[in-house]
């Protein structure tokens, strides 16, 4: 039978074990736990469980939404509180700029409460007719996304928090902060969404599991200038009158200047984090809007993949932590005797699945691909 998907897993595994015929006492949460750690143990050590990948990413900048955008243009200076950015971009009434340098970085829409018993990142607040979510929380101050629905709160408006007996909430007062453009122009912050450079790292998905280089997606120049085309243009227009060794020999050359005067990118990467660190100066070395390729290794995702949960060792290894969930289910019952003369021995399949369970683990490690030395 073909398995298409986690729960198609699952119901096999309880087949492999005796269902329908017999009861395997393993709840559908127990089921889903050992589905994940089944999957979760061979993406990290199967060979098939991981691909290597290189992944685009474009530097994103933060995101401002003003009150207005009268007059602003691309290239403006915006500056408030000794800190200034350009902007990059313009959609609506959401300006993308580059990153911001000076003393203080800015924020949306910050509102004082009375207090922020039972308040929490992420609920909506409202007054009844206009609402808006919470951003970030630092004592009583409360950073919120742009307010809709209605006009704007004002301070001594009283707010709702979610449930079923929502919690009240007093603003105190109000901050906004407001930007002066270059030419002259005055804009309000009702929202901030921090970009790339601003926040120093770069977002990358659970899916990756080490990264092995970061790469510019660009050469020493573009289009008509880049020196490869220009190389190619003048000196070999007639292949029948030069020699490859002189192209070969520049290449290489140009692949040695390349090495010296464009170092990779030193970054830092923790699985955990979901957060790629390069170690670079934001401000000149990198815009707004260019192009990361980032070599790396990800799982492969039974989702996008469901051909993942038809290998046979992931299909054995499941099965074995379904049994092993089952016999710790069964062993506070162990030694129980049943109707007809039979006895439970949860104990029996809890250590024959555990005894399993070890012995594939340590194969798939031990007979995995030898790792490759570099020697000189």
């Amino acid at each position: 039978m073909y398995l298409t998907s986690r729960q198609d897993l699952a119901e096999y595994c309880l087949r492999q074990l005796g269902a329908p015929v017999l009861n395997i006492e393993v709840a559908d949460e127990q089921l889903d736990d050992a589905m994940e750690s089944a999957i979760e143990f061979y993406q990290e050590y199967h060979f098939d469980g991981t691909e290597r990948d290189l992944l685009k990413h474009k530097i994103v900048g933060t995101q401002l939404t003003l009150d207005n955008v009268t007059g602003l243009t691309i290239g403006q200076a915006l500056t408030a509180n000794n800190t200034s950015a350009y902007v990059v971009s313009i959609t609506g009434n959401v300006v993308e700029i580059s990153k911001m340098v000076g003393e203080y970085d800015w924020t949306g829409t910050t509102i004082t409460l009375d207090n922020v018993t039972g308040l929490a990142v992420g609920q909506t607040l409202t007054d009844g007719t206009t609402s808006a979510t919470v951003k970030s929380i630092s004592g009583l101050s409360v950073e919120i996304s742009v307010m809709t629905g209605g006009p704007d709160w004002v301070v001594g408006a009283t707010l709702e928090g979610p449930g079923v007996t929502p919690p009240e909430y007093i603003i105190t007062a109000i901050s906004q902060i407001t930007l002066t453009s270059s030419a002259g122009g005055s804009y309000v912050i009702e929202e901030i969404t921090l970009g790339d450079p601003d926040l120093g790292y770069l977002p990358i998905s659970e899916h990756v599991q080490s990264v092995v280089r970061v790469l510019p997606m660009m050469g020493y120049s573009e289009g008509l200038f880049d020196i490869t085309y220009q190389l190619r243009m003048n000196e070999l227009w007639d292949l029948s009158s030069v020699k490859m060794s002189y192209y070969t020999t520049s290449m290489e050359y140009l692949s040695m200047l390349d090495f010296l005067l464009r170092k990779e990118r030193s970054f830092r990467f923790n699985r955990r984090m979901n957060r790629l660190y390069l170690d670079i100066n934001w401000k000149d070395d990198i815009k707004v809007g260019y192009y990361l390729i980032i070599d790396c290794y990800r799982a492969v995702s039974d989702t996008d993949f469901p051909e993942v949960v038809n290998d046979p060792w992931l299909k054995e290894y499941a099965t074995v932590l379904v049994k092993r969930q089952w016999g710790a289910n069964l062993r506070k019952y162990n030694g129980i005797a049943l109707p007809g003369g039979m006895v439970l021995d949860g104990e029996r399949i809890y250590r024959e699945a555990e005894e399993a369970k070890v012995r594939m683990e340590q194969e798939l490690i031990n007979n995995q691909a030898p790792l490759k030395f570099m020697m000189g």
